[in-house]
């Protein structure tokens, strides 16, 4: 038994913790102790009990502090310490000794907490006391206060335990005192007992409701957090309609270049008059009726999604793992929302990070750590700590960069990026990597400058956090001017402001001619300066125009972005000479005729890739001087500066791979009937299958519009059969007659009237042979095979064979056959 025990401490128990040596020394400790216990036993067998279970608490106590340090304390059911305290307390009536270890016990915070401690301490002395009843009388009277053998300990143990504030049961431990004061102690004792328990009551009830109190509190707190997030999105989604509908239009018509569009406004920052409309009585009464509906349907909304603390990291799986195994794997622990698999870099495992319903079920899962699947042992972990939200890098950045910003060794499990719909200007994805230290590692980038002009962000991914939008226009610092004049340019703009206030940074907006528009955004040093600026030059004029200077609103919706070449080729001239005015009136009027050659819509483009990295996938193939992005039609309009270079571009860009997607190209209308794919990235939502192709859907792909179906189209076809005995003209075994119906056009020829093609043969046009005609034929054709039964009597007598026996005449006879011909058409 021993030398088992000694293999045991030399093998790696402690490869899942603590609770595999517990076991072996709970273990090895009770063989001890029933060996000492033994009415036969031995003195060899006792002192090997006494140093063995000695050694056996010394040894689990340096194995704990070496594998978790001062963390480690101890078994929370301590087994090896009662084992102890039974063999001090039957075997040696070591009665001090013995409270000595319960002492120590009760010193940690892990077993003090507990009320079950306290109740098997208290079991423990009242158990002593009942076994010393009755032992070490003498026939000696003894005094009365001797006679009164009052359990004063026990009731001390329970009113230690009492004094522990962060007890778990307290009203457990209250009723077991009252009682044994009750029948065992003194009415004064009682008494003050009961004082006592009734301070305590009232101290426990101020405690609970104080926690009601904070849990009210919070829920109402998320409540209001809930509301507030609602209201945002309900004025969000009343903007985005508004902005809808101001957008609302024919797609072709974008390819004019001389018609401006409202949408365009709002992507350069300039309000429509629309938008600043006070709405309509209708609306009013509409939008005051929403808040309630949106409260009804805020109590059944499920709590918000957090990834960063409901997920665990799961190793060591096998290499041909699937999302649905995993998934069976984990569905009696809690619900999962996703998996994410991912393989080992040596191809023998796999590991999976999977996202659960609530905190709850998260922490029920590390159950199975150390557990197998299959014949693999598994580790399940915390994944907390390893998600980072990544933010203002360039607008080229895509995963190898982040990959290499990062560096090949910074373990990243996998990179998440926004969906650009409903803001094709969003700039930040979140990172996530295999353990907390490399995430922590990674926040050492944090306030790195890229580029140059670049802060890098990288924090800790927080979704309960809200963080205040910043840059100009959103802190309330850029001013908006228009009606400048068209010789006016940034210079002399920046000097106009700049008596004013701090100027950071002006932006005047140009044409596809690179003229100014007239129009300018400027970016101040306060919100104090920007409203200076507004109020001293709104209404000013300058020049011949009057200007017209407002604060910039910031548009939530932005559907799509756009990017043009100011320096185009087409409006120079003279070797780099800018062209007059008549050069770039012509060269526009050029460019509106062939605009439709010179552009074409990409399609298939997913719905997290920015305008900038399109640019740097068509821009190698030629000078571009307009380009859309449309993220909610997954595809970008892109206009070349000439027709053979966007020819060249359509054949390159065709069938090109992005992000696992394939690339096609199209006419710019068929861009605007396209819908960008649904992303759904949990597996306790089925996904959409394809709808299968039918006429209509075919149909609508090719730019037609299907006819509609009507009742008639699904009846099945009418089919003549011929019927014996059936009533009609009966036909020779000749010619038969032509059956087809005809009609005849304006030059006399027939056609089908069915549909069918129209022939035209010799037979059609031909004129019909009489009952003569069909005689001569007749002898024609008897005279040629008279001759050629004499030629074949010549060659058998020439080979002396014997002449074949002719056969009777069978003539027919001409009345007969002009009879035949006139009745049956022959």
């Amino acid at each position: 038994m021993e030398r088992i025990k000694h293999a045991a401490t030399n093998s790696s128990l402690d490869r899942d913790g603590m609770a595999a040596v517990v076991d072996m020394y709970a273990t090895w400790c009770g063989y001890l102790r029933r060996c000492a216990m033994d009415p036969n036993a031995s003195d060899e067998s006792v002192d090997l009990a006494d140093s063995g279970l000695v050694a056996a608490l010394e040894a689990v106590q340096v194995w704990g502090e070496r594998r978790f340090g001062s963390a480690f304390q101890g078994d929370p059911n301590y087994r090896l310490e009662r084992i102890m305290i039974y063999h001090l307390t039957e075997k040696h009536g070591a009665i001090d000794e013995a409270r000595e270890h319960w002492d120590k016990l009760a010193q940690k915070e892990l077993l003090a907490h507990d009320y079950s401690f306290w109740l098997s301490y208290y079991m423990w002395e009242m158990n002593l006391l009942q076994s010393q009843k009755g032992t070490g009388r003498s026939p000696t009277p003894a005094p009365a206060a001797r006679l009164s053998r009052t359990p004063s300990r026990p009731a001390s143990i329970l009113q230690r335990a009492l004094q522990v504030s962060q007890l778990n049961w307290p009203e457990r431990v209250i009723e077991i005192y009252v009682k044994h004061c009750n029948d065992f102690e003194s009415s004064d004792v009682l008494q003050n007992a009961l004082d006592e328990v009734h301070n305590l009551q009232r101290v426990i009830a101020q405690r609970r409701k104080d926690a009601t109190a904070a849990q009210t509190a919070q829920a109402e707190a998320h409540a209001r957090a809930y509301e507030s997030q609602a209201l945002e999105a309900s004025a969000a989604a009343a903007e985005a309609q508004a902005l809808g509908k101001q957008q609302t239009g024919d797609p072709q018509d974008d390819l004019n270049a001389g018609v401006k569009r409202k949408w365009e406004a709002i992507a350069s920052g300039e309000t429509p008059e629309s938008a600043t409309k006070k709405p309509k009585n209708e609306d009013i009464g509409v939008n005051a009726a929403a808040p309630n509906s949106d409260q009804k349907s805020q109590e059944n909304q499920p709590a918000k999604r957090d990834r960063e603390n409901t997920s665990v990291f799961v190793s060591n799986l096998p290499s041909d793992v699937t999302i649905t195994k995993v998934r069976q794997y984990f569905r009696e622990y809690g619900h999962v929302n996703n998996i994410q698999l991912k393989h080992e870099e040596n191809g023998k495992s796999t590991v999976a990070l999977v996202e659960f319903r609530s905190v709850e079920d998260a922490q029920t899962a590390l159950i199975r750590d150390g557990k197998y699947f299959g014949d693999h042992t598994i580790s399940v972990k915390e994944a907390a700590g390893i998600t980072l939200y990544v933010t203002n890098f360039p607008p080229s950045t895509d995963d190898e960069s982040l990959h290499r910003l990062f560096g090949k060794s910074s373990n990243i499990f996998g990179i998440r990026w926004p969906s650009l719909k409903y803001n094709a200007h969003r700039r930040f994805c979140y990172v996530s990597f295999r353990d907390a230290e490399s995430a922590a590692k990674a926040t050492g980038l944090h306030g790195k400058m890229l580029e140059g002009k670049y802060k890098l962000s990288v924090q800790y991914s927080d979704p309960a956090a809200k963080k205040a939008r910043e840059g100009a226009t959103d802190e309330g610092r850029e001013v908006h001017i228009k009606n400048i004049p068209q010789e006016f340019d940034e210079k002399e703009i920046e000097q106009l402001v700049s008596k004013y206030g701090t100027v950071k940074r002006v932006r005047l907006l140009h044409n596809m001619a690179g003229r100014s528009r007239g129009s300018a955004f400027v970016d101040l040093e306060t919100k104090d300066e920007a409203e200076r600026v507004v109020a001293e030059l709104d209404k000013v004029k300058l020049g011949t125009q009057i200007l017209k200077v407002e604060l910039s609103v910031s548009a939530k919706f932005k559907p799509s972005a756009r990017e043009t070449s100011v320096a185009s080729e087409s409006a120079t001239c003279n070797g780099g000479q800018e062209a007059p005015d008549e050069a770039k009136g012509e060269a526009g009027n050029e460019a509106r005729g062939n605009l439709h050659l010179r552009s074409f819509a990409l399609l298939g483009i997913p719905d997290t890739v920015n305008i900038t990295r399109v640019r740097s996938l068509a821009e190698p193939h030629g000078h571009i001087t307009k380009l859309k992005l449309y993220p909610e039609h997954g595809g970008a309009i892109i206009e070349y500066e000439d027709e053979t270079t966007a020819g060249k571009a359509q054949l390159a860009l065709d069938s090109t791979q992005l992000e696992g997607h394939t690339l096609r190209v199209d006419a710019v209308p068929q861009l605007f009937k396209e819908k960008s794919g649904v992303r759904i990235d949990r597996v306790d939502i089925a996904k959409r299958r394809p709808p299968k192709p039918t006429a209509d859907t075919t149909s609508a792909t090719m730019g037609k519009k299907a006819a509609p179906t009507t009742a008639p189209a699904l009846l099945p076809a009418f089919v003549r059969r011929p019927v014996l005995g059936g009533k009609g003209v009966k036909h020779g075994l000749g010619f038969s007659a032509i059956s087809a119906t005809t009609s005849t056009k304006k030059d006399g020829q027939p056609t089908a009237t069915n549909g069918a093609a129209t022939s035209s043969t010799s037979s059609d046009t031909a004129p019909k042979k009489s009952n003569a005609d069909f005689r001569a034929l007749f002898l024609a054709g008897k005279s040629s095979t008279d001759s050629k039964e004499k030629v074949s009597e010549e060659k058998s007598k020439a080979s002396g064979a014997p002449a074949s026996v002719d056969k009777p005449d069978s003539k027919p006879d001409d009345t007969k056959m002009e009879i035949d011909v006139v009745v049956n058409g022959h």
